[in-house]
Order: C-alpha cells, then sequence, then structure tokens
C-alpha cells in the first residue's frame, strides 16, 4: 500500500508462501477510503498514501520501520461493497488477528501526534480508555490480538500476554501473575484486565470450568459499545465465537456459549440495564420513570435474533445478580468479590435441545429452546398506574415493575405494602427487556439459585406466549424463587 518507493512484496497465496505482518484496529471514519469494486483493481495496483485516513498511513509508516513487509487493514483488504467477501473474511477474523506478529491499535486517531517540549511521560502501565474502545468491532480485535501497540494521548503502551509496559513505564507489569503494584485508580481504569483474560483463555487454553464466565463479560463490554449497523451484531463476534468455540470444543449459538445442555441455562440469566440516571431516586424521593423508548428490541420485521438471545436487544446487558443499579465494568468490579465466594449456580430446569434455524443468516440468527421447568401465571403491576405501594427513600431502585404470581388472591387486587413479609411472598421484582406488553397476563419460568439459602439470587425468565402451541418468547427476567407448590413442571419451547 502507498505510492513511495519501499513498496511491499506482493504474494501470491495460491503459493503457499508465508510471512509476518501486522493488523491495525481503529475507529472508522465516514469519509475514510476503502476498497469496492469500482476501485479494487486500481487498489491492487497503487494506493496513494496522501489519500489515506491517518491512523492507516501512519501504521504503513510504522510497519516498514519494524522491518515487516505486510499490513492488514480492514477497509482496504475487504471489498466494502462485496456482501459475499465481506462474510467470508469476517468469519476469518480469528485467524488473521490472532496469526499477526503486532497489531497496531490507534485509540484516539493518529498515531503519531506532536509533543509539546520534554514533559516527562508519566508512570502508568495500562493505557486510558480511548476512542476506539467505544466501538463494538474492536472488542475482538483487542481480545483475538496476541501483541498489542497502543497509541493513546501522545504515548505508547504495550500489551501481551507476559507484560503490559509503557513509554513512562517500560519495565511494566508481568501479565502471569497477581501484582499487587498497580493502583487502584490505575486497575479500575477501564476493562483491560477482563480482556487480558480472555486473551489468555484463548490462547493457553487452561480455563475450562470458567469459560462461561469469561464469555459473559465479554458479552457484557460488547453491548455497552456502539455499532454503526444493528445487524452487525452478530458478525462483530464472530471472530470470538469461533476462536472460544475451537480452544474449548465448543459451540457459540446466537451469541450464547454452549458447553453442554444443562450449563446452557446460565447463559439464559443475562437482563437488560437501563440508564444509571434512572436506577435513582429525585429529590421528592418519588421513583424516576424508565421511559419505554429506552428499552429497545429493533423492529419486529427486522429480528436479528431469538428472544432468549441478549443479541435481541440493543443495548448493554449484564450476567450479575439481577438488580445492580450500575452498569459497564463498575457493576462488573463491584460484584467481583461477592461472586468469587457465590455458591455454584443450581439449575431448575432440564433444557432437551438448543436447536439453530437453518434459515439463519449472518445478520438474522433465529433459533429455539425445548426445555421442562416450573412455570406459573403471573400479572403485571405497573408502580404508577396499577396498584398503590408505598416507598422508602432507602429503596434506589426507582419505577421498576412487579409480577403477582399464582397463589392466593390470584389474580392479586387491591394496595400491595412492598416491605409486607407476607405480599413480599407473593410479588417478584420484574426487570424487562422491551415495554410491557398489551396482556397483563405472563408466565414465569424458574431458572435457577445461586445457594441453598431462600434469599440467596433467584432467576426466572418472563414469557409471554405465542400463536404456536407450548411456545413462548421472553420478555424479561425476575428473582421469583418457588415456595411450596406454586407452579407447575411444563415442557416447552422459547423462541
Amino acid at each position: 500500500m502507498g505510492s513511495s518507493k519501499r513498496q511491499p512484496r506482493l504474494v501470491d497465496n495460491s503459493l503457499g508462501e508465508r510471512g509476518n505482518y501486522c493488523t491495525l484496529s481503529y475507529h472508522w471514519h465516514s469519509d475514510q477510503l476503502r476498497t469496492e469494486k469500482a476501485t479494487l483493481e486500481q487498489h491492487k495496483q497503487e494506493i496513494p498514501l496522501t489519500r489515506l485516513y491517518a491512523p492507516i498511513s501512519d501504521a504503513i509508516f510504522l510497519t516498514r520501520e519494524l522491518g515487516i513487509c505486510y499490513l492488514w487493514v480492514d477497509a482496504l483488504c475487504i471489498c466494502q461493497d462485496d456482501d459475499e467477501e465481506k462474510q467470508t473474511e469476517i468469519a476469518k477474523m480469528d485467524r488473521i488477528y490472532h496469526n499477526s506478529f503486532l497489531t497496531i491499535s490507534a485509540i484516539d486517531s493518529a498515531l503519531f501526534v506532536e509533543r509539546k517540549g520534554h514533559k516527562r511521560r508519566n508512570e502508568r502501565r495500562i493505557r486510558p480508555r480511548g476512542r476506539s474502545d467505544t466501538r463494538g468491532w474492536v472488542l475482538q480485535e483487542q481480545v483475538l490480538s496476541r501483541r498489542v501497540l497502543s497509541y493513546s494521548d501522545g504515548e505508547v503502551f504495550w500489551n501481551c500476554l507476559q507484560l503490559r509496559a509503557s513509554e513512562g513505564c517500560p519495565s511494566g507489569i508481568s501479565n502471569l501473575k497477581d501484582v499487587q503494584t498497580v493502583s487502584r485508580s490505575e486497575a479500575n481504569e477501564w476493562g483491560e484486565k477482563e480482556l487480558n483474560v480472555a486473551r489468555e483463555a484463548i490462547t493457553c487454553h487452561g480455563f475450562d470450568d470458567g469459560i462461561g464466565g469469561i464469555w459473559n463479560g465479554l458479552v457484557e463490554d460488547f453491548t455497552l459499545r456502539d455499532l454503526g449497523k444493528e445487524e452487525d451484531r452478530h458478525n462483530a463476534m464472530l471472530g470470538l465465537a469461533t476462536a472460544f468455540g475451537e480452544a474449548y470444543a465448543a459451540k457459540v449459538v446466537a451469541g450464547m456459549l454452549l458447553q453442554d445442555l444443562n450449563q446452557f441455562v446460565e447463559q439464559l440469566i443475562w437482563w437488560v440495564l437501563p440508564p444509571v440516571s434512572d436506577w435513582y431516586w429525585a429529590s421528592d424521593y418519588s421513583p424516576k420513570p424508565l421511559a419505554a423508548s429506552l428499552f429497545v428490541r429493533p423492529d419486529p420485521m427486522k429480528l436479528i435474533a431469538p428472544t432468549w438471545s441478549w443479541l435481541s436487544m440493543l443495548g448493554p446487558v449484564s450476567y450479575q445478580a439481577i438488580g445492580i443499579p450500575n452498569s459497564g465494568h463498575d457493576a462488573i468490579r463491584g460484584e467481583e468479590r461477592r461472586l468469587q465466594s457465590r455458591p455454584e449456580f443450581s439449575w431448575s430446569v432440564k433444557i432437551h435441545e438448543v436447536i439453530l434455524d437453518p434459515c439463519s443468516t449472518h445478520s438474522n440468527v433465529m433459533g429455539s429452546i425445548r426445555l421442562t421447568g416450573l412455570l406459573t401465571r403471573a400479572r403485571i403491576r405497573h408502580s404508577r398506574t396499577g396498584s398503590l405501594f408505598r416507598w422508602s427513600p432507602k429503596e434506589r431502585y426507582g419505577w421498576f415493575h412487579v409480577l403477582g404470581l399464582e397463589g392466593r388472591d390470584f389474580p392479586p387486587a387491591g394496595n400491595v405494602d412492598l416491605f409486607s413479609s407476607s405480599d413480599m411472598q407473593q410479588w417478584s421484582t420484574w426487570y424487562p427487556d422491551i415495554p410491557p406488553p398489551p396482556c397483563s397476563e405472563i408466565f414465569c419460568l424458574h431458572l435457577g439459585v445461586h445457594g441453598p439459602g431462600f434469599y440467596d439470587p433467584s432467576y426466572s425468565l418472563c414469557l409471554v406466549p405465542t400463536d404456536a402451541v407450548d411456545t413462548y418468547e421472553r420478555i424479561g427476567m425476575c428473582n421469583w424463587k418457588p415456595v411450596g407448590n406454586s407452579g407447575s413442571l411444563h415442557t416447552i419451547t422459547i423462541v
């Protein structure tokens, strides 16, 4: 690439030749030069450096200075208006980045920026979060790359399996052991620790018991990031899905890690995180309303995944215990210590099969789950349009919906006291995926619980029936835990 006299040597892959190459991870610019069908032949001959987006031209210079002949850039190496070629290359992302000698990461914009004076570099070893960290496609580039050289805030940072370092701290810290020298503010600056664990899991294959939790952490990170096209939600995780599947003899079905049918239950306990501002109380202690428009699921005519998959939602999701009033890495780290001592998950459903629809495409993944579990009817009550409640300023979770579960006094009527022990057994907090359905009656399917105690976290899916017999769609999650003879066993399909 480029018009310089130092042109890289072209290699005909059909000859089986091998050579080192670098990859570039960056935030796309809407007006940047890209390869299309009309320019493909011209780009095979020459791409003038003066027409390239700054991170790309800088990366070409850096690659040559490192003595490496080849640089892979998605916008130039993939024909952007050829859907068939794009899908073929997207399916190779795990190999493209994992086999790269080095990934050059442009965290903000250009790699090379002018430095004023001779100010000494700071001693932080973990690079700050930057613009590219908000991009969904960049997540798999960060995790799949074995070595990453990042240009951020006028400073260079290094990250590989063995070492995290920077210009200001070239000796860095080891990634091979628990190092206590990292300050809390530095360690909590962003989720680089989680990305390193995922990178090690793919490369070293030593996390069989905890791979589900690592995958869920990547899902949480990914859903916090932006995508230019909502239909890319599946494609942008395809490289990670392939890498994890090959490393642990597993499958990723609609964005969910499938190792065995029993453990797949835990993949279903994701819930939608509303904006942090909507989880706190106003000065008059009245709950802030959570507008229905904040719950985002694509138009039904554009469904991109089954309702039981987090891929069906556009926005952040969490695998932590439902009810944490935060989102992102703060919520994840806040739960980290408690999760380490939490008992193993005990599932209460039996999954018979997880089926991927053969008509699925790269942008529209459909499938179903067939399972047997404890199912009960429930009634939706809204905190402002339904029964009256006695609120307390100690309650931080404003505007949530509650469910009246089948049992005594069903369907529930009259006022409800959320702090009455008898009423609390009848009502369950509901965390919806979408605005409340027009029907007031729904169903709850108990998935399981962490720990043997009554107050340990319990998880149930909220479902509505479809037109098909014994077939349901997911609409949310609740914390119902069956007591006594509540509910009855049913075999159902969730789509």
